[in-house]
Order: structure tokens, then C-alpha cells, then sequence
């Protein structure tokens, strides 16, 4: 189970008759996430809100599936501590193969400098774990441009 923290920032509420969420979406993601438990609730989550996703445990599996899936893949989201390979690296791995390809950064630690660098492009951004499950959405409709 993961627990997100509670937030007393106001939320946006879409009307409920129009059937629509305004951090609803429809693209393909490539979701990067070590810990099973984490990337399955992950997955779940993003599937809720209307995306296609494609989940691995570890850079090698992600770099697969770009191979695999190339063109569909419209958004990374990457921890950035990761096994044999840091998110970064991936992510560099990633977009030789699919430049301007939109990036998230997730990770527990405060971000370095070359994150917050990175983070300032309009195609990259980041998130510090906990995060809401609607800070998330709304920072993937961000990245997508909603």
C-alpha cells in the first residue's frame, strides 16, 4: 500500500457531469520505478487517470521497451536512483534514441544541481517522493502540454 502525504492546497475539481478530469489523459508513458510495489501502484494509478503504461524494474527492461515501442512512447518518468544505472543516464540513453521526448524526474532526495538545471527546460521536470497522486497527474498533463 503507499501512503501519499495529505495536502491543504486547494484542488482544481472538474465538474462532475462533464465526465472528464482536468489531469485526465490518453498518451503512452514509459514508467521507471525499482521498488515492485511502488511501480505497481504507480502503473495502477496512471491507468486510472486514461494512460497506456508500460512499466519496468530497471534500465535495461526500460531501454527494451523504447526499442520495442519507439515512437508511442510519449513521456518518461524515471526515479532517479536506479539499479546499475541512474535516471539520468537512462534518460540521456533514452533520448539519443527519442530527442524531445518529455522527461520526469521522481526521487526521494532533493535534487542536484544538474536535475534543477534540467528541471528548467519546458520538457523536464521534477518530483520529490511523497507526492500527491494529483501533483503527479497534473505535472504529466504539464509536461505533455494539456
Amino acid at each position: 500500500m503507499l501512503y501519499l502525504p495529505r495536502s491543504e492546497a486547494a484542488v482544481e475539481v472538474a465538474d462532475p457531469d462533464s465526465g472528464e478530469h482536468p489531469t485526465q489523459g490518453h498518451e503512452t508513458l514509459l514508467l521507471v520505478e525499482d521498488q515492485e510495489h511502488l511501480r505497481r501502484t504507480l502503473s495502477e494509478l496512471l491507468a486510472e487517470y486514461g494512460y497506456v503504461v508500460h512499466a519496468a524494474g530497471d534500465p535495461e527492461t526500460a531501454l527494451a521497451l523504447v526499442a520495442e515501442h519507439g515512437d508511442a512512447i510519449q513521456l518518461l518518468i524515471t526515479d532517479v536512483v536506479l539499479p546499475r544505472m541512474n535516471g539520468r543516464e537512462l534518460a540521456e540513453k533514452v533520448l539519443a534514441r527519442r530527442p524531445g521526448l518529455p522527461v520526469l524526474f521522481v526521487s526521494g532526495y532533493s535534487p542536484d544541481e544538474t536535475l534543477r538545471k534540467a528541471a528548467e527546460e519546458r520538457t523536464v521536470a521534477f518530483l520529490q517522493k511523497p507526492f500527491t497522486a494529483e501533483e503527479m497527474a497534473a505535472t504529466i498533463r504539464t509536461l505533455l502540454g494539456s
